[in-house]
């Protein structure tokens, strides 16, 4: 009943986590079955409520297989308080006859069931219900949250940490980061876009580039900017972290340099994923001149950490990035472009092999 919520605290939870709990509940339901079947004389009409029960079960199965791409088994309340009736079902059996335990056990079975099904239909539920967030260790210091296709890291220097960026699902962020270390925390955002900010509440400030602020408020962001600009540095104790402006993909996107690890956490500026590059604030032309910038410093960096896309990827990326751009602007990467829909908006992909660049039509 608790396992899930302790992973989550602990900052231990993962899509396979989850997976596997699905699977041991479905195990915990089947085996209560096939040891209760022989012993215990079930009238015909438990059968019948039960094969209602996992039709209902198997329909919303299909319905998040053809909604989702993916099979979702939604971890509601209701589902918990469903595996508890039934935990207990079998320790009632030698004190009360089953014909009326059964009734609340089918009952509440059945509109977790219906439940399940509305939301999954609707689309009225939290991606965090289905998918988890894994947490991934790359170094004693350092680790990434993967988070249903982006991703946010945890830096702990000596004295301080800092979360960079809190995700698409991800409310818990601070939480998950307070299960990895005791250092005082604080939060770092590369730019404001939705998939980026979940977290943000659960801060009072952040560090964030000031042309951000119309970005943050128009996805409804919350909480005290601290201004950054190029060439501040943030010291954890004995790990420094050197902001760098990475304007184009948003007016405030920044890059930050982990000096002692050489490393490059670039936001969405720098991946091998599909950079967006359509709607308000984008600028093509500008992100080709804040890639070009990063030569300056590329000394002091040998990877990257991106939030989207392959991890980590080589500096190497950017130059292609710089051309496949530059390509765009130019008129010359026509081969390369085909019309995709993007929650809504007809836009075109550039689809280089190396990336994508999503623009405007």
């Amino acid at each position: 009943m608790i396992d899930g919520t302790v992973a989550r605290k602990t900052g231990k939870a993962s899509e396979f986590g989850a997976r596997l709990d699905s699977i041991a509940d479905i195990v915990f339901v089947v085996v209560c079955l096939i040891k209760l079947i022989p012993v215990i004389n079930i009238p015909t009409w438990i059968y019948v409520w039960i094969g209602v029960v996992a039709l209902i079960r198997i329909i919303n199965i299909v319905s998040g297989f053809i909604m989702q791409k993916r099979f979702i088994i939604l971890h509601t309340i209701m589902n918990k308080v469903t595996g508890l009736l039934l935990f207990i079902l079998p320790l009632t059996v030698p004190f009360v006859d089953l014909k009326y335990t059964a009734i609340p056990v089918c009952a509440v079975a059945t509109f977790a069931a219906i439940q399940e099904g509305h939301f999954i239909r609707t689309n009225r539920f939290k991606k965090e219900d289905y998918k988890m967030k894994e947490v991934i260790k790359i170094n004693e210091n350092t680790w990434r949250i993967e988070d249903d296709g982006v991703r946010f890291y945890l830096l702990c220097g000596s004295e301080k940490a800092v979360l960079i960026d809190t995700g698409m699902n991800s409310p818990d962020a601070k939480q998950i980061a307070e299960g990895l270390t005791k250092l005082p925390l604080i939060l770092i955002n590369t730019h404001a876009d939705p998939d980026h900010i979940s977290g943000n509440s659960a801060f009072g400030e952040f560090y964030m580039s000031p042309n951000e602020e119309e970005n943050l408020h128009a996805h409804d962001g919350q909480g005290k900017i601290l201004p950054i600009h190029e060439g501040d540095v943030i010291d954890l104790g004995d790990r420094e972290l050197l902001i760098i402006d990475l304007p184009g993909h948003t007016p405030g996107s920044v890059g930050i340099i982990d000096k002692k690890n050489h490393v490059l956490i670039s936001g969405d500026s720098i991946q091998d994923g599909k950079i967006f590059m359509f709607g308000p604030a984008r600028n093509l032309k500008q992100y080709i001149e804040s890639l070009k910038h990063l030569s300056k410093y590329e000394d002091l960096f040998d990877e990257i950490y991106p939030m989207h896309g392959t991890f980590p990827v080589h500096k190497d990326l950017i130059p292609k990035l710089i051309q496949g751009a530059q390509s765009i602007v130019d008129g010359k990467a026509q081969e390369y472009a085909k019309p995709v829909n993007v929650f809504g908006n007809e836009v075109t992909l550039y689809n280089f092999d190396y990336a994508g660049f999503l623009c405007q039509k």
